[in-house]
């Protein structure tokens, strides 16, 4: 698995850390830059990590969008001013938020850096563009980018261009369709993309992440369960269902349950090493303890029985101190040095003449857990 942990403001990306989770807002502030501070507000609210918003200069972006046409008029109407954005990266700073963008167009590119966005993404129908990965890559930054409609080989190109160039990472992230809670949405989502790309990248030290495009309410945790290391789910506020990407979008209050839960998702997964489960004191549960089993008489020994299968059972529940299952064998040609009745559970200091055996009685009961005779 790569190393790589990128430093993003106050936020680490890379496995191990937690997951960097981007409110997507794109242009949902129609061109209005208090519409724009309040979806920073309230990604801010909802506990996301970074906020990721489209940036364009339309004739670099449209070769069909003229002066005076309606798509121009269109898409200058959503564009914010380089004064507005500035006030908007200062309001990040002041939130504790990552503002970064998506850059559309060289010009906007050029304008994402002069602005000191410390991160940027690359949109999907940029992924083959050779003069945006050259020019982004060449920032240093730290560089995401979505990979619709792109095959494996493509992103793979994409990978080599930008690391060659000098960008950070970057990060391939996965993206689902654009679609409703189908079956189709779930048929195409694909999420197992997010392991072949591991599998591709980690020896290049690339990282992976995904962006979950769907109205679906649970995709997004199956998405979490495959440890990517950045999740971008658009955001839109609650009262503006006519925004662009509206129906795939979050709102405050959904963002902020997503965000909570993949949390969860998170801490359920653990560090893949199955261990006994204590609680705050260090101690098993009581429930733990019922559990479990321990050596018990299985009939009532008197002192000098030479221990044999018959006399000792493995029984419910657990008690602190007593032996593990597994020490049985140790017991078994032992002689009872005291009378033991039938049901008592047994400890080392019950038995002497011990038979030889791989480990010595004596160096287990020096093998000692708070306090317990080796053991459960």
């Amino acid at each position: 698995m790569s190393r790589t942990v990128i430093d993003v403001k106050s936020r680490k990306i890379g496995y191990g850390e937690p997951i960097f989770l981007t409110a997507e807002v794109g242009c949902s502030h129609l061109g209005s830059v208090e519409n724009a501070k309040r979806l920073l507000e309230a990604a801010a609210e909802g506990g996301a990590d970074g906020v990721d918003t489209f940036i364009w200069h339309v004739p670099g972006y449209y070769w069909n969008a003229p002066p005076g046409s309606e798509l121009q008029q269109e898409l200058d109407g959503l564009c914010l001013t380089p004064k507005e954005w500035a006030s908007l990266h200062a309001l990040a700073d002041e939130l504790d938020i990552v503002l970064y963008h998506t850059p559309l167009d060289p010009v906007s590119a050029q304008l994402a850096v002069d602005l000191g966005a410390p991160m940027l993404n690359i949109n999907s129908d940029d992924l083959q563009n050779p003069i945006m990965l050259q020019q982004i890559g060449k920032t240093g930054l730290p560089v995401t980018f979505h990979d619709i409609n792109a095959g494996l080989g493509e992103v793979e190109a994409a990978v080599t261009r930008l690391q060659e160039y000098g960008a950070q990472g970057p990060i391939a992230l996965h993206s689902t369709l654009e679609s409703g809670d189908t079956d189709e949405a779930y048929t195409s989502a694909n999420l197992n993309v997010v392991k072949t790309y591991k599998a591709a990248f980690d020896a290049r030290g690339a990282l992976v992440g995904c962006v979950e495009h769907t109205t679906s309410r649970h995709l997004i945790y199956a998405v979490a369960a495959l440890e990517p290391v950045l999740i971008s789910k658009h955001l839109n506020l609650d009262e503006d269902p006519d925004t662009p990407d509206a129906a795939i979008a979050a709102d405050v209050t959904g963002l902020k349950d997503m965000v909570h839960k993949v949390r969860q998702v998170e801490q359920a997964l653990g560090e893949g090493v199955n261990s006994i489960v204590v609680n705050s004191e260090g101690k098993m549960p009581q429930g733990a303890y019922a559990r479990r089993k321990v050596i018990v008489a299985d009939q009532d020994i008197p002192r000098g029985t030479v221990i044999g299968p018959e006399h000792l059972a493995v029984k419910r529940a657990c008690v602190p101190g007593a032996l593990h299952p597994w020490m049985l064998h140790y017991l078994i040609g032992a002689t009872a040095s005291e009378d033991i009745a039938e049901n008592t559970v047994v400890g080392f200091d019950m038995f002497e003449g011990y038979p030889q055996v791989d480990w010595r009685p004596q160096d287990i009961l020096h093998r000692r857990y708070g306090g317990a005779q080796a053991l459960v």
